[in-house]
């Protein structure tokens, strides 16, 4: 009962973000159509220099669903992985229960990690493709507008905050679980507790307890993985020098010397 609250906890969770992190891709994608007129992936490209508010939304976007740490994604994926390992009754039960729990516990594990890696495979060939390199196709209608980017970047924002102070969030869907499974109430705001299992959260990071599991997710690392690569990249751009690009003593053109979604 207690990995059934925690995994009920994950679901509500990731559901939230999901609706997050999908509404956000599919935003830019409709703003990139706009201002491009098309999303063909062999037409597009540099849309990170041309529309960077749009580009960075997207990143965030791709890596959110993607399960990066760091993003809200990451979070509700470890969760789950929490509540799977936290059935130990479940194993030490009955031979007839037991095993195809572990045999379900087998498959489910190796298949997270290979939709994370599907995944990520995915949508960093996509944001290659459409974001970074040389422009293929002018912009048919300019840049994206203020109103057009907002939304996008707001949700880029909400999916790194709940991605590193997921107790924001997890305080009131812990109050739903505890109307579906009453096993011991709220153990404070931003917790949910069952029976001998319980979910802290605060902004510090997580804890999880179920039966004889237990596991933390500290706030530090995961905000090192925002702070550290930004100050690198203001280092990195302050004496960054542009130069002209040499293939192989002709003129550089994108349209043919640049990789497009034709290839794999």
């Amino acid at each position: 009962r207690a990995a059934a609250a925690i995994a009920l906890l994950a679901a509500l969770f990731h559901t939230v973000n999901h609706a997050l992190f999908k509404t956000l891709l599919f935003l830019v994608t409709g703003a990139i159509e706009r201002m491009v007129g098309r999303v063909d992936l062999a037409s597009l490209g540099g849309l990170l220099a041309a529309a960077p508010r749009l580009g960075w939304s997207f990143l965030v976007g791709a890596a959110a669903i993607a399960a990066l740490p760091g993003l809200n994604g990451f979070v509700s994926e470890w969760l789950t992985l929490q509540a799977m390992l936290g059935g130990g009754q479940i194993f030490a039960g009955p031979a007839h229960v037991s095993w195809p729990a572990l045999v379900a516990l087998a498959v489910t594990v190796p298949g997270l990690a290979g939709a994370f890696a599907m995944t990520g495979m995915a949508f960093v060939k996509l944001s290659g493709d459409c974001l970074l390199g040389r422009p293929r196709t002018r912009p048919a209608r300019g840049r994206p507008t203020g109103t057009v980017t907002a939304v996008p970047v707001a949700l880029a924002v909400a999916c790194a905050v709940l991605g590193v102070q997921p107790w924001l969030l997890l305080g009131w869907l812990g109050t739903a679980v505890d109307q579906v499974l009453p096993l011991g109430g709220l153990a404070g705001q931003g917790a949910v507790a069952a029976g001998q299992g319980a979910v802290t959260a605060g902004p510090g990071g997580l804890a999880v307890r179920a039966g004889g599991h237990a596991a933390s997710l500290p706030v530090a690392p995961l905000l090192a993985l925002w702070v550290v690569p930004a100050l690198l990249a203001v280092a990195a751009g302050a004496r960054r020098v542009r130069r002209p690009v040499w293939a192989g003593g002709g003129a550089y053109d994108a349209a043919t010397m640049q990789p497009s979604g034709r290839l794999f």
